[in-house]
């Protein structure tokens, strides 16, 4: 089975460039997507949070392609250990951006372990520089006088209203 594999952090992003990617790769490369697994969660959850759902839908020799390899985790020693997971359980994983399709058969090359750690830490890095340019632009906005956050006097629920 062939699996497509997306991930969105929040609800506001789309899967649709995610999936066409996926799409325009199968085409090109002659073989059917299956099933497509959507999942909305933050990369800064668990990785357990993140991949009980995708270890428990996959058999051997199976195929789960995704956009990037920055889609199945945050940091470098989750992505290898994921990878590694997988690819021992003989499942093939493709990384259309990066251009990389590994299996149980080639994760021990070491060309190929040297493009993953790369990728993998060009993934980190550019979501540390989105959360450093994100933490720059709150800070301009205060120091211009904008106040952030809820106005002050907003009446909202909490969890532990029943408390």
């Amino acid at each position: 089975m062939t699996i497509g594999y997306i991930r969105t952090s929040t609800d506001k992003q789309t899967t649709l460039n995610q999936r066409n990617e996926i799409l325009e790769y199968s085409n090109r490369n002659k073989f059917h997507i299956d099933e497509f697994i959507e999942v909305e969660m933050s990369s800064r959850k668990s990785i357990e949070d993140r991949k009980i759902d995708l270890l428990q839908r996959l058999n051997e020799g199976d195929t789960i392609i995704s956009s990037e390899l920055s889609r199945f985790g945050r940091s470098i020693s989750e992505l290898l250990s994921l990878v590694s997971e997988l690819t021992s359980k003989k499942i093939t994983l493709i990384f259309v951006k990066q251009n990389m399709k590994l299996d149980s058969t080639n994760t021990n090359d070491i060309s190929n372990k040297v493009l993953l750690s790369t990728f993998a830490l060009l993934a980190e890095l550019e979501r540390d520089f989105i959360s450093l340019r994100t933490t720059e632009a709150l800070k301009a906005k205060k120091a211009q006088g904008v106040i952030l956050g809820k106005p002050k006097g907003t009446v909202q629920g909490s969890i532990f209203d029943k408390d």
